[in-house]
């Protein structure tokens, strides 16, 4: 894969791939390939409470018996990726690695944030497709494969973008270059025409904020 990940476990479908330093600290990356990814809106309550409710409402969502989830939390809206929590602590193991001693991201949260607007990137596996308003991602899909234009278009209207045809339908763009922090503030986890081709986002070794991982719309 041509992505600089020196400080990145990457577990996707086909296997996992070490990072190639190990100075500093190491994050352990779960391609957008393996989880689900869902927007919730939040009530009206304080912060701690928030996180409590969206913490609930994944376990009562996620199609996983043991469940690993990341949330990046805004003012009111609980943005989630889940993933088989059994599947990752396997893949620790396999790597010779305690369970919890590293955090777990998903793919997207170490990418830098997009302009507002519909995208589609080339993630490390597949293609996702990325509706960014106010600078928060309201809605994302992944494809295997790039989308044809049918679900490229029901893609962006799904996202609440007016599309009448596919040929008012905008393509997707590319972004490449070093990024920058990635989007993520608040992480908590727990047990219970066609697209235009795109080029890939590279991963960041200094993206990730602070996060707590405690250890299925695509």
């Amino acid at each position: 894969m041509n992505f600089p990940y020196q400080r990145f476990f990457l577990q996707h479908r086909d296997g996992i791939e070490r990072p190639s330093a190990w100075r500093g600290r190491r994050y352990w990356v779960v391609a957008r390939s393996l989880c689900a990814f869902r927007v919730f809106r939040l009530p009206d309550a304080e912060r701690s409470s928030l996180r409590d409710f969206a913490a609930l409402k994944v376990r009562e969502w996620a199609p996983y018996e043991e469940v690993g989830f990341h949330l990046h939390l805004t003012r009111d809206a609980a943005r989630v990726w889940v993933w088989d929590g059994a599947r990752v602590r396997d893949g620790m193991l396999a790597m010779g690695i305690k369970p919890g001693r590293f955090a777990v991201l998903p793919e997207t949260a170490v990418q830098e944030r997009a302009a507002d607007g519909v995208h589609l990137f080339a993630c490390l596996e597949g293609f996702e497709g990325q509706m960014w308003s106010e600078g928060e991602l309201k809605a994302g899909r992944w494809w295997a494969e790039m989308p044809n234009p049918e679900q490229w278009l029901e893609f962006q209207r799904a996202a609440g973008v007016v599309t009448r045809s596919l040929d008012d339908a905008p393509t997707g763009s590319s972004r490449s270059g070093a990024l920058g922090r990635g989007q993520t503030r608040v992480a908590a986890g727990g047990v219970a025409s066609s697209a235009e081709v795109v080029k890939s986002r590279s991963l960041s070794p200094d993206c990730c904020s602070p996060v707590i991982v405690i250890w299925a719309d695509r």
